[in-house]
């Protein structure tokens, strides 16, 4: 067999094989409601709850979760309870330091569990065939800022509860493009310009240190983890304006003495931010054109991971690749940049 994925469950409506078991405990969906539920609340409101009165929200919320999707706290094993229990103190912990990133920036969160196509328009994209790609999806946070000069940015904020990271050489490629799909529509409605896109940890910090370590260095190996990945708009205002200082404590950018980013930076110029959402709804289009020809073939993307690992269907297509078939590819954000730049100008 020679079809995709997306051949498999849109044209033959095929469906996953599951073992006989439930899942009670999504972490990440929990951990995205208590993220929604709490953030939407006043930044007021929220500066006044202290850390007792924020983990007793935190079960509270946890304790009405379960009761409408796990039929009630009193159902559940031991075993899960106990679960319950540690993931409410870690979302004390994260949501904490969400807290602390927030009292220092100046970019505000203003919509939660925003809705493309529902809440704004999608994201439209010309085939260059008379045909139009829309595409939908929700962003988990938008933040806004508006500058002395008064004009406005917009940043997109995505919980990951996994270890994964933004990587721009990985767009070269289709993949990890869903935040710059996010930011692209909201700048497209005119009123705001990109400030960049954030992968905010939601997982519980797991780090190796020496079993006498001290508590602070327990402490500066949990916030490393709790750093945000992505992709910044290479303006000092605007880095300032996300990290008071600039430090690269919370941020994936750090200013030096002369006030310019450090080499390890993941920043990019008004330009080149341009050039990096313009070549990401192109290969929109790209793909686009492929499904009208029906272009859809097994061939997954072999560019630092194995797809097949994450894909249901490998006893269908019978390709199954793994670890050794991956190809390393780990460019750094100006040599990405540089090839995208590349592609762009021999497409022109």
């Amino acid at each position: 067999c020679n079809m995709s994925a997306t051949e498999l469950t849109q044209i033959l409506n095929a469906r996953e094989r599951r073992p006989a078991q439930v899942d009670v405990l999504p972490y990440g969906t929990l951990m995205h409601f208590l993220f929604e539920r709490i953030f939407r609340e006043a930044p007021e409101a929220r500066a006044k709850r202290t850390p007792e009165e924020l983990e007793a929200l935190i079960r509270q919320l946890i304790e009405a979760y379960a009761a409408e999707n796990m039929g009630g706290l009193a159902s559940l094993s031991g075993r899960e309870r106990y679960r319950l229990d540690r993931m409410a103190r870690s979302a004390c912990q994260l949501i904490a330091h969400v807290e602390e990133e927030l009292a220092q920036s100046r970019f505000v969160p203003a919509h939660m569990e925003w809705r493309l196509g529902k809440d704004m328009p999608p994201l439209r994209v010309e085939t260059g065939r008379g045909s139009t790609v829309t595409v939908g999806g929700t962003i988990d946070r938008v933040d806004l800022y508006r500058a002395p000069d008064g004009r406005g940015y917009v940043r997109v904020i995505d919980y990951k509860t996994g270890n994964k990271a933004f990587h721009l050489g990985d767009v070269l490629y289709g993949l990890n493009m869903q935040m710059l799909v996010y930011l692209a529509a909201l700048v497209e409605q005119g009123e705001y310009l990109p400030a960049g896109i954030l992968y905010m940890p939601a997982a519980e910090p797991s780090v190796s240190v020496e079993r006498d370590a001290a508590p602070e260095e327990v402490e500066k190996a949990q916030r490393a983890q709790m750093k945000m990945s992505g992709l910044l708009l290479d303006d000092v205002d605007i880095i300032q304006a996300m990290e008071a200082g600039a430090r690269g404590e919370f941020i994936p950018a750090k200013l030096k003495k002369d006030g310019t980013p450090d080499s390890h930076s993941a920043v990019l110029g008004a330009e080149g931010l341009r050039q990096v959402l313009e070549y990401s709804k192109r290969l929109i289009a790209t793909m686009g054109r492929e499904l009208e020809e029906g272009q859809a073939a097994a061939r997954p993307s072999l560019r630092n991971q194995a797809a097949c690992k994450y894909c249901p269907y490998g006893a269908v297509c019978g390709k199954e690749f793994g670890e050794r078939d991956v190809e390393q590819d780990r460019l750094s954000t100006k040599q990405a940049m540089e090839k995208i730049q590349e592609r762009m100008e021999e497409e022109a």
